[in-house]
C-alpha cells in the first residue's frame, strides 16, 4: 500500500525502479526531517546511508518500508536482489 499521507511538508517523493546495481535513491539533504522508503516491488530492497549500498545492507523486505526514527541527512543509496520498484517521500 503507497503511503500518502505524512507528518511533514512533503520536499521530493518519487516511485523508481530498483536493481542489482548500487544507485543513489535520495541525495544528500541537510533540512531533512522526515523520511519513509517504501518496497512496492516483490523483490527485497536494501538501504545504506552515505555509502554504496550492499546485499549485507539494512533490508526492507517486498511490501514492507523503512521510516528511521532518526533522520539521516546524508545521501540513501539501494540495491535489489533482482528489479523490484522503490517508492520514497522526504519531508523537511
Amino acid at each position: 500500500m503507497l503511503v500518502e499521507s505524512h507528518p511533514w511538508a512533503v520536499k521530493e517523493q518519487d516511485t523508481v525502479a530498483v536493481a542489482g546495481v548500487t544507485q543513489e535513491l535520495i541525495s544528500a539533504n541537510a533540512t531533512r526531517r522526515y523520511l519513509i522508503i517504501q518496497n512496492l516491488g516483490n523483490k527485497a530492497i536494501f538501504v545504506a546511508i552515505g555509502r554504496d549500498a550492499t546485499l549485507l545492507d539494512l533490508e526492507i523486505s517486498p511490501g514492507g518500508n523503512y521510516e528511521p526514527v532518526f533522520v539521516p541527512r546524508e545521501a540513501i543509496n539501494v540495491i535489489a536482489s533482482g528489479s523490484t520498484v522503490a517508492h520514497f517521500i522526504e519531508g523537511q
